[in-house]
């Protein structure tokens, strides 16, 4: 039966259950809040197919793990989370503690399974303060934990909790994990909002847009309505940018007017405070006046943002302008479980390589650009493909998005029938249900 649930109902949270066999052997169990979808509480950082980059670490030392985290919101930790492979073998003990070192909740994993996530919940909730910070750890004696690289080079955001910059934790002495690092060992906490709180669920310009218009206002639209002294900012490299932030009388958005029209070809930063839940932050570009540069999906945001297939693969589009310009890098969209590194390739159309680049490593979930070193030249009707190789999977996806006409943005064309893949890398040729995987290209005009 599926996981999580008993003769098709679901298991709620904190729940103890009495099971009988037919043998008559008894026992009990109590269920974990479920790993929530994005925006949705319980919340957690990971769901429930993320997977780490390295399985097993070849460390053998005894060694607490954890992460530095910040509810968005006042709240409670209900349970501690990890990944387990099959070498890391019990007891495990989990861990909450203050940033200043003070443990303010402990406890023992039972009932772990041989690999996967293991859940410890925890004999009472524990309150944390909104915008405190804390590290949720585990401790092994046998190390051979799970690491993914890279994860919190930059600071990480799932609903309302937040890890800072170099967020994973780490302590080989058996107290305080307070020693820092980029990567994740894949610790996780379930939280609870004391209440519900107005969670951004849609922004304009869309996260990671690179042609907005210079003349359009910037919008935030929320699932419920937010504090009265709710404002959005906007800044640009150069500052913050002068004009009028306003609330909607039904209080659900919040939109703010530049005293004058933004500048052409600049990156923006917007950000939303006081609204009663997590501040939102994202950014977009403005276009030339040619409208470019252009792309295929703007900030379309994927129906699944990591697939739960961890296997090596690159992700592509099939394009073709309709006229001449440069191809200057390549875009995707990245959900928290498609950890790195990524490269990006552009190819023609029998499957040459013109030009690769390496992604950046971040945190953030969203649209990732890298731009080639030189622009290639492309030309009218022809077609090329645009990927970016996965590692370990978890790529965004839609199904059945190219199944009508070709979609026409702009000067670019992709095909019906399109969305690339091919496993273990190199020339993306196979395509299924006419998949969207969220590659897109960074096109200038002649």
């Amino acid at each position: 039966m599926p996981s999580g649930e008993i003769d098709g109902h679901s298991l709620f949270s904190r729940t103890t259950l009495s099971v009988r066999s037919e043998g008559d052997a008894q026992w009990s169990f109590t269920t974990a809040p479920p790993a929530s979808a994005e925006g949705q509480c319980p919340c957690s950082l990971f769901t429930e197919t993320a997977e780490p980059g390295v399985l097993e670490v070849p460390d053998s030392s005894p060694v607490t793990l954890g992460v530095r985290f910040a509810p968005g919101a006042d709240g409670t930790v209900t349970a501690i989370r990890f990944y387990k492979g099959p070498g890391n073998v019990g007891p495990h003990s989990g861990e909450l503690w203050r940033a200043d070192g003070t443990r303010i909740a402990e406890g023992a994993f039972t009932a772990e399974s041989a690999q996967g996530w293991q859940t410890l919940v925890l004999d009472e909730p524990v309150a944390v303060t909104k915008d405190a910070e804390y590290i949720a750890a585990y401790r092994t004696t046998v190390g051979r934990y799970s690491y993914t690289a890279g994860s919190y080079a930059a600071a990480f955001e799932r609903g309302p909790l937040r890890v800072p910059a170099n967020g994973g934790a780490y302590s080989y002495d058996g107290g305080f994990p307070g020693d820092r690092s980029a990567g994740s060992y894949l610790v996780d906490v379930v939280f609870e909002p004391d209440a519900p709180v107005p969670t951004a669920i849609d922004r304009a310009p869309a996260d990671g847009v690179l042609n907005a218009d210079p003349g359009a206002p910037i919008t935030a639209r929320f699932d419920r309505a937010v504090a009265a002294g709710a404002q959005l900012t906007v800044s640009s490299p150069s500052g913050p940018v002068a004009g009028t932030s306003a609330l909607s009388p039904d209080g659900l958005e919040l939109t703010y007017t530049p005293e004058a029209p933004l500048a052409e070809r600049t990156r923006y930063t917007a950000t939303t405070s006081g609204t009663g839940g997590p501040d939102a932050t994202w950014w977009f570009e403005t276009a030339s006046a040619d409208g470019c540069p252009c792309g295929l999906f703007a900030g379309a945001v994927p129906d699944t943002a990591s697939a739960s297939d961890g296997a090596r693969v690159e992700l592509g589009v099939g394009f073709a302008p309709t006229e001449d310009g440069v191809v200057t890098g390549v875009r995707f969209y990245r959900g928290a479980g498609n950890a790195g590194p990524h490269t990006g390739t552009l190819w023609d159309a029998a499957g040459g390589v013109l030009a690769t680049v390496s992604f950046s490593a971040t945190g953030d979930a969203g649209w990732q650009t890298a731009l080639f070193e030189q622009p290639v030249e492309v030309r009218a009707g022809t077609s090329y493909v645009a990927s970016y190789l996965a590692p370990q999977g978890g790529y965004a996806v839609t199904s059945e998005f190219f199944t009508g006409a070709p979609l026409a943005v702009g000067p670019l064309e992709a095909a019906a029938f399109n969305g690339r893949y091919a496993y273990g890398g190199g020339f993306p040729q196979d395509s299924y249900r006419g998949s969207n995987y969220f590659v897109d290209v960074v096109f200038e005009r002649g």
